[in-house]
């Protein structure tokens, strides 16, 4: 709850502040995700933000299905053609989505910008350059629009330039849903000066929610069970069956 987590006072410099811009971008994530959602909050106010763990757990007697029939991906599964990561980065469906990003601007550009994307020494792309911003700003429009595969049969999209990627989520994954309130800073009670800013950020509960997902039955274990109501109802069984037709 309130008072349990990271209270932080930050005093802005107003002669830095861009004109028209009032606050700061606030990105919560897990140190193994490479972006996430970024949210705009204001200055000369105190923004709650308090947190929702999801936890995410599936079988791993799930593995015996494609991840296109359980819509996950195991961390080690690195040979599915769906399988988009980050060097260095643990599979998740962010990073997965920033990878897609990335391969779109390689495609269209022929350079990854690294104020963007991570880059390593075994990459085989290079850098973007001051001579590439033009191609970036040329292609501003599809570098913003992102839509699943599927989205036209559902939606009439009017963006026909745009990323399409194909992401699943990770078979095990802890996600934070955020809900933000903002109000008015009291300077007398927080003794703090004009152009300040608070920014409390906590847990909204002391527990945590888990889903899990498991297999039912294989198709092996339902051929079994199938095999053995048949038997024990009719009697029947594959060595009658055979003797049967002989």
């Amino acid at each position: 709850g309130e008072g349990s987590g990271i209270d932080i006072f930050l005093r802005l410099n107003r002669s830095l502040i861009r004109p028209g811009k009032r606050g700061i971008n606030v990105m919560i994530k897990q140190p193994q995700q490479w972006s996430d959602v970024v949210r705009h909050v204001p200055h000369e106010a105190h923004t709650k933000i308090s947190l929702v763990p999801r936890f995410t757990v599936t079988d791993e007697r799930t593995r015996s299905v494609t991840p296109e029939v359980r819509r996950c991906i195991f961390g080690d599964e690195i040979d599915n053609p769906q399988y988009k990561n980050l060097p260095g980065f643990e599979y998740w469906v962010g990073n997965c989505r920033s990878r897609c990003h990335q391969e779109h601007v390689i495609d269209l550009c022929n350079c990854s910008p690294s104020i963007f994307f991570p880059v390593t020494d075994k990459d085989n792309f290079t850098v973007c350059k001051a001579s590439d911003f033009k191609c970036l700003y040329d292609n501003r429009l599809t570098f913003s629009i992102e839509r699943h595969p599927e989205e036209n049969d559902f939606v009439n999209n009017p963006f026909k330039e745009s990323m399409i990627c194909d992401c699943f989520t990770s078979c095990t994954q802890l996600i934070f849903e955020r809900i933000y309130s903002t109000t008015s800073l009291d300077y007398n009670e927080t003794n703090t000066e004009t152009g300040s800013m608070r920014l409390e950020i906590f847990y909204q509960s002391g527990w945590i929610i888990q889903y899990q997902t498991t297999m039912r039955f294989t198709f092996v274990e339902l051929l079994a069970s199938f095999g053995g109501i048949i038997g024990l109802f009719l009697g029947a069984s594959l060595l009658s069956a055979i003797e049967l037709a002989y």
